[in-house]
């Protein structure tokens, strides 16, 4: 039986966003993130927020070429990508979610959905390209994730705080 209290992201995957060439890691129920200045704290909670965070409008989830990691040469004149996936665990109890993320499931056991944000180009006839962003449910392009369905998840993000004696900071994930 199931004992936490309600959906969290078990993992998230990111492909050119800033410093993360293509990185997965792997998470449990609740999560702090910790870590040195300048190792990617920030970047890895902006890449979660750009598919979860209701306050963020359109065009803030349009990226610029700074987004983009920074081993690539002009990535956006070279037609290159940024992909970024969470898997959400823990779910199963909640038939309002169940229902409204049916088409995000990519995993019935443990009962897995799958949320991906895809900030790609369209080449014109002229070879230059433009971008454009999606984020969609499961594996489906198609199938959009929008903000009728992030009220359904609650992901809180706390400030971070500073470690006083190790000059670090902490940011903490909740939902």
């Amino acid at each position: 039986m199931n004992t936490l209290s309600g959906p969290y992201i078990s993992k998230v995957e990111i492909s050119n966003f800033r410093n993360f060439k293509d990185t997965i890691v792997d998470l449990s129920h609740k999560q702090v993130v910790i870590g040195e200045n300048n190792i990617g704290k920030t970047n890895f909670l902006r890449a979660i927020q750009l598919i979860l965070d209701p306050k963020l409008s359109d065009e803030d989830r349009n990226l610029i070429e700074t987004d983009f990691f920074e081993g690539l040469d002009s990535p956006m004149e070279n037609g290159n990508e940024i992909e970024i996936s969470i898997n959400i665990r823990g779910f199963e109890h909640n038939k309002m979610l169940l229902s409204t993320l049916s088409d995000a499931t990519v995993q019935d056991e443990p009962p897995t959905l799958r949320l991906t944000y895809k900030y790609y180009a369209i080449q014109s006839g002229d070879g230059t390209y433009t971008y454009q962003y999606k984020i969609f449910q499961g594996y489906n392009e198609d199938i959009s994730f929008t903000n009728f369905h992030r009220r359904y998840l609650n992901l809180k993000v706390i400030p971070p705080i500073r470690d006083v004696d190790g000059n670090e900071k902490q940011s903490q994930i909740t939902n």
